[in-house]
């Protein structure tokens, strides 16, 4: 370092003098390009600071007895370089064999966290994503460095990609007391353009490429009221999301029931309901969050799936809609029978008829939920 602030104070002095004088000289240059220009010699000795420290460290394993003891100098003054917030920093620094294991190190690099292959410190990383939440992965690698080098967008995407983010659970002094929990879940369906690298989508038997990945989401609330009290709106109370890309079935019902034992006081709580279309991994989180948990079918994916039975009936719709909630209401399947074996002597083709019967038997194969 007594190096690197020496040749800052020969040399480094000067740029800086030369800056300040071509901004008071310059009429058109404007207080930003001078604060600008202003960092670049500041920047230069940041990055000469780090290298002289990582060749110090170096020195120092070089010259000591621990590193004579454990291992043998295989190479000397092998160069390295990464990028770093204030600009590409290089190095060199001496290659080391283990007496012990016969292993090759770099101890220097090994001190400082650097790792094998590592192009960016994990400043520029932690600037990146910074950037990433409100821009493009190609703006992020613009901004991820202070200097004029940019970062490819592929290498902030493989930044993020990796990231390990755990569930996000409020800090709780006193368990709140609820008799009930809703929880409405569902899964989006997202296409990719790569899973890891493109060209690397299979191709199924019907010539489709597998594309697709489902997040699952889940909101857990513990009741509905009014926005206001004159209005129409209506919000959940206590509400707290969930979403992911789950490697299993179950992971996004244990981070529910972390959350639920995290959050709730379940001696006091009676009853969970989970509202879904009735998808197998729904109807697993009532097994992983016990016996007061129970599935209910939801009124959206209800009607939806009624609506597209029963819309061919045109002027007939709605009481053929109310034929079928009556009959579920007062648990009479032979009237919700009646209905669809109606809707399907007026469907005029086979793909409505095979429509109306996979309606039929959603609802009976959901009929307790």
């Amino acid at each position: 370092m007594h190096n690197s602030i020496q040749q800052f104070m020969e040399l480094g002095i000067k740029k800086i003098e030369k800056v300040v004088g071509n901004f008071m000289s310059d009429e058109e240059m404007n207080v930003g390009e001078f604060v600008l220009e202003l960092g670049k010699p500041l920047q230069e000795l940041q990055r000469k600071i780090i290298a002289e420290t990582i060749e110090g460290i170096d020195e120092v394993y070089r010259n000591s007895t621990y590193r004579t003891d454990r291992y043998v100098i295989e190479r000397s003054n092998d160069l390295n370089t990464f990028m770093s917030t204030c600009g590409e920093i290089s190095y060199k620094r001496t290659y080391f064999k283990s007496k012990e294991t016969g292993e090759y190190t770099y101890l220097a690099d090994q001190a400082c966290g650097i790792t094998k292959n590592m192009r960016k410190s994990e400043d520029v990383v932690i600037e990146a994503i910074k950037h990433v939440a409100d821009s493009s992965y190609r703006i992020s690698g613009e901004h991820a460095v202070n200097t004029e080098d940019v970062i490819s967008k592929q290498a902030i995407m493989k930044d993020v990609h990796s990231l390990d983010i755990p569930a996000l659970i409020p800090p709780v002094k006193t368990k709140k007391q609820v008799k009930v929990l809703y929880i409405n879940a569902d899964e989006d369906h997202v296409s990719l353009q790569f899973n890891k690298k493109k060209g690397d989508l299979k191709v199924g038997a019907n010539g489709y490429k597998s594309n697709t990945i489902e997040p699952r989401l889940a909101c857990i609330f513990e009741g509905v009221e009014k926005e206001s009290e004159n209005s129409k709106r209506n919000k959940l109370i206590g509400k707290h999301y969930f979403a992911g890309v789950y490697k299993k079935v179950d992971d996004i019902w244990e981070e529910v029931l972390e959350y639920i034992d995290t959050v709730y006081d379940e001696e006091y709580l009676e009853a969970i309901y989970i509202m879904g279309d009735g998808a197998s991994w729904i109807k697993g989180g009532v097994d992983v969050l016990g016996a007061k948990c129970h599935f209910v079918l939801d009124k959206f994916h209800l009607n939806q799936a009624i609506m597209r039975a029963i819309g061919h009936l045109e002027d007939s719709v709605a009481d053929a809609r109310t034929a079928i909630y009556d009959g579920i209401s007062f648990e009479d399947k032979e009237s919700v029978k009646k209905v669809f074996e109606i809707a399907r002597e007026w469907a005029d083709s086979d793909n409505k008829r095979e429509q109306i019967r996979r309606t039929r038997v959603y609802i009976e194969n959901h009929w307790e939920a």
